[in-house]
């Protein structure tokens, strides 16, 4: 259809019309941060742009960098991020590791007019953008915190006439439009003292023994498995039973020139979710309660904190304690459930029971 000259909308349309689940409804544990709706543009141009299709397995596309949290204070360490590759820079396997979806020739072609697409793109005779973006961190106290309750995206910093809001529209890169009333603003001076009331109130000493257990009951009720190690071993067991295929092949009859390609290459990703697995460290401890309870302790302060602190560190406090906030609105009335965790490196896991469970704060009240 692509090279027909059929667009990525067409295509989405065409798939989500005949029923064909997208790649993150298909396969939920691997997208658990995907809404698992109709088939997006974007997966398609990325099904198209996948030279895996043609049957060879391909490695540095997206190579892990180490760059400075800060250039100007190397102690505070490195992160590491991936970036795409040039297209010279990918290495291919000589041998066919599965069997091929579309031929070499066809996805060349196809991966040319998306190049070409890009490129266009890229020198569209648009101007580069001067003078400071709309949508600076440092202008949202909860900037990637706020989530919409209708369709569970993030929303997006806005600002007018120098008022922080926080804006969901609905999104026109789905086949089907994911349902949601409508373009919303909610404004930022509206949501910080219901945040605020509310952490203060579960951190407070009253409050702060229950607080440390739930944090304690929902850190050991969640998986410790990094899922980038859980997607390897799924991959190691996989590429075992592929390799035993092989050898069965081998055995009933089927050329050695034929098999002898693709038990290297299904050894090469049986290697590599090895080393993968090795060289991770191990999953931290459980959280223990009086530690948590000793850190929740040193945070007594935290009325007088909000007070003082601007709105980047703001945001990096709520961050930290790992802070979310689920806004909903329906007609002329609103709401908003907050939930938090101990760590926000281990990610958000909302607890099951008392305070730290998504908790509904304003229940309903006139819009702002």
């Amino acid at each position: 259809m692509f090279i027909s000259g059929a667009g990525y909308k067409a295509i989405a349309t065409t798939l989500t019309s005949e029923g064909i689940l997208c790649p993150s409804a298909y396969d939920r544990a691997r997208n658990p941060h995907r809404s698992g709706h109709e088939w997006s543009f974007s997966a398609v141009r990325a099904i198209i742009a996948n030279p895996r299709y043609t049957g060879r397995q391909v490695w540095g596309r997206q190579p892990r960098h180490e760059v400075l949290l800060d250039p100007e204070s190397p102690q505070d360490g490195y992160a590491t991020i991936q970036r795409w590759a040039a297209r010279s820079a990918w290495v291919e396997s000589a041998e066919l590791a599965h069997d091929p979806l579309v031929d070499e020739p066809t996805w060349q072609l196809a991966e040319s007019i998306v190049s070409a697409g890009v490129r266009s793109a890229a020198s569209g005779g648009g101007r580069p953008h001067q003078g400071s973006r709309r949508s600076e961190s440092s202008r949202y106290a909860l900037a990637g915190l706020v989530a919409c309750d209708a369709c569970g995206r993030s929303t997006q910093g806005n600002t007018v006439r120098n008022l922080a809001f926080y804006r969901c529209r609905p999104d026109s890169s789905y086949a089907v439009p994911l349902a949601h009333s409508g373009t919303y603003s909610v404004r930022d001076d509206g949501m910080l003292p219901k945040v605020d009331a509310w952490l203060t109130e579960v951190l407070s000493p009253a409050n702060l023994e229950a607080t440390a257990r739930d944090i304690v009951d929902a850190d050991g009720a969640g998986s410790r498995d990094d899922p980038a190690i859980a997607r390897a071993r799924k991959d190691l067991l996989d590429a075992k039973r592929r390799v035993a295929r092989h050898l069965d092949g081998l055995e009933a009859g089927i050329p050695a020139e034929v098999i002898s390609g693709r038990i290297a290459a299904t050894r090469l990703e049986i290697e590599a979710a090895e080393r993968l697995i090795a060289t991770t460290p191990t999953s931290p401890a459980m959280l223990d309660f009086d530690d948590v309870l000793a850190v929740l302790a040193e945070l007594r302060d935290l009325p007088e904190l909000l007070a003082t602190i601007d709105t980047n560190e703001r945001n990096t406090l709520y961050r930290t304690l790992g802070l979310k906030v689920s806004y909903r609105r329906r007609g002329e009335s609103e709401a908003v459930q907050l939930s938090g965790t101990f760590s926000a490196e281990r990610g958000p896991q909302a607890c099951r029971r008392g305070d730290l469970n998504p908790h509904a704060l304003s229940g309903t009240s006139p819009s702002s």
